[in-house]
């Protein structure tokens, strides 16, 4: 974690940090991505991708307050 570990995850959460968008409903949304199969693409909120992108940031955050 000391020679790469903690920079990959701060660099990943801040690219999930740019891709999120205030939708009209007040809720943040992360849009136009391709879908984990591989088939779908262009779709907004997909659950797999969100939960993957929530948990990057938030071990980030975790990381950050331990060091």
């Amino acid at each position: 974690m000391d020679k790469y570990g903690y920079e990959l995850i701060l660099d990943c959460a801040k690219f999930w940090a740019k891709r999120l968008e205030e939708g009209t409903d007040g809720m943040l949304h992360i849009n136009d991505v391709l879908g984990p199969d591989e088939y779908k693409e262009h779709v907004d909120d997909n659950a797999f991708t969100n939960y993957m992108a929530r948990w990057n940031i938030a071990k980030y955050t975790e990381i950050y307050r331990k060091l």
